[in-house]
Formats: C-alpha cells, structure tokens, sequence
C-alpha cells in the first residue's frame, strides 16, 4: 500500500483542518494543530465556534416573528408532461406548509405556465423584532471564548 492512501485529511472551506495517518493511530487522541496557508487551525477550536454559531442563530431566530409571507410561483417546463411533474412535487409541500401555518400569515400559490420554460417568483414577506431582544445573544456570542480565540486566530492571518 502507498504512502499516499494511509493518510486522512479533513479539509474545510479549503483549508486543511485535520490530518492523520491512519497507519499509526494511537489510542489516547491528542489535540493537533495543522496549518495550512500560514492559519494555525484546531479541530476543537473550530468545533466550539460552529456551536457557538448555532447558538447564535437558535436565538436571534427565537427573536424573530413572521408576521406573514406571500409566495406566488410561475412554473414552466419547456415539456408540458415536465411541468405536470414540477407542479406534482411542489403541490404536496404547499399543502403541507398552508395546513401547517394559518391562511393569512403564510400563503403560497403555484401556477403552471404550460406553452414556455419559465420561472417567475414573486415573494413577500414581514418580519418582526425588536433590536434591543439581538443585545444578549449577540455579546453573548462575541464574549464566548472560542469565538474570541477563533477571531484572534483570523486576525493574525491578515
């Protein structure tokens, strides 16, 4: 076996995360630290920002009310047994989405277009939240110290 297929390499948005080779695993995991294009990287590190990422879009999306949303959808194929096909998936999700959510909040109209290939799409849509409900998740978030190590660790790269 080549050298070549005993190795493990995580990459990341182009940046290599993590490398191992599986030849020589051992049985106590020790934190490593690669680099790659002169960014000092660490697996857990960038684990706890993505968890803290998460966090933050669970609450700043707890913040947010839909006050109501329009769709309105023109669909054509340039076969019209195409377009049949297309209208046949979109149909069970629209039902699902307006059994789910009241009538006046949320409406989506599908609308076949059987003579051309098109796709039309008007939406429309109103949020709600108050700015100051953003204050605790957002120094939330920046004062969490994997975000703070994660963004020292950017800075140096410029």
């Amino acid at each position: 076996m080549s050298r070549d297929k005993q190795l493990f390499h995580l990459k990341v948005l182009g940046f290599s995360v993590w490398r191992t080779d599986l030849a020589e695993e051992r049985a106590g995991e020790r934190r490593e630290v690669r680099e790659k294009a002169g960014i000092p990287w660490d697996l857990e590190l960038l684990q706890a920002f993505l968890r803290a990422v998460r966090r933050l879009l669970r609450d700043v999306m707890k913040t947010i009310s839909f006050e109501g949303f329009f769709c309105h959808l023109k669909v054509g194929m340039p076969d019209p047994a195409q377009t049949g096909i297309v209208l046949g998936m979109f149909h069970p999700i629209t039902g699902m989405i307006q059994s789910v959510f009241p009538e006046d909040k949320i409406r989506v109209v599908v609308e076949p277009v059987w003579e051309r290939a098109m796709l039309d799409v008007f939406a429309r849509g109103t949020l709600r939240f108050r700015l100051a409900s953003l204050v605790v998740p957002l120094t939330r978030f920046f004062l969490t110290g994997s975000v703070r190590k994660f963004l020292k660790l950017m800075k140096k790269k410029e």
